[in-house]
């Protein structure tokens, strides 16, 4: 066995994660009159909220939708913002989220668009245009994202000038930090560093 093949699979060893439970915890509005920045906190997990256009930016109102739980946060602000984007960032890595939303089909192009970030760096994103409801007034849907861990996500919207979103849902693994820029570089080493033996050893 080459040398650096031991320090190559000891270095992704110590990457992995102690295997523990992943958990689910969800975020309802409930202070009719709240606006950004807004801080919620359940268990070990606190979201911070903040609006492009804070303070704010968006505001906590009585639900208008079905099938929500509390109140929403909706936009226009508390002065009229319209456009915004919102920022929900956790303070802890999560491994998947997930949020209902309802956004204004007056301009009914294009779509309500999320992005992930780790340490403001982009890891993913999603986009959903919502469905029609009865009152034809907004359409909602349930927006999210997994693939690795994240930290923060945004929301906004381009073509729509106001959107609500209620039920926010964090999937959270207790011990599992975001990969710094050294470990993930220990990361990719190491992970070469088997494929080449493998090679090697099939020739």
């Amino acid at each position: 066995m080459k040398k650096w093949f031991v320090p190559a699979v000891v270095g992704i060893m110590s990457l992995t994660p102690t295997l523990a439970s992943a958990a689910v915890y969800q975020f309802n509005f409930t202070s009719v009159g709240a606006a950004t920045p807004l801080t919620l906190t359940n268990g070990p997990l606190s979201v911070s909220l903040t609006g492009s256009g804070d303070p704010g930016g968006f505001e906590v109102t009585p639900t208008f939708f079905p099938g929500t739980t509390g109140d929403v946060l909706f936009t226009p602000g508390t002065k009229g913002q319209t456009y915004e984007t919102l920022t929900i960032s956790f303070n802890q890595a999560i491994q998947a989220f997930s949020s209902f939303f309802a956004r204004d089909v007056t301009s009914q192009v294009g779509d309500l668009v999320l992005t992930a970030y780790a340490n403001g760096k982009e890891v993913g994103s999603a986009s959903d245009p919502g469905t029609i409801p009865h009152n034809g007034a907004f359409s909602q849907g349930t927006i999210g994202f997994s693939g690795g861990l994240f930290n923060e996500i945004t929301l906004q919207d381009s073509t729509a000038p106001n959107f609500a979103v209620a039920d926010l849902t964090a999937t959270y693994t207790p011990g599992q930090p975001l990969p710094e820029p050294a470990s993930l570089s220990l990361l990719g080493f190491g992970l070469a560093a088997i494929a080449l033996s493998r090679k090697r050893l099939m020739h």
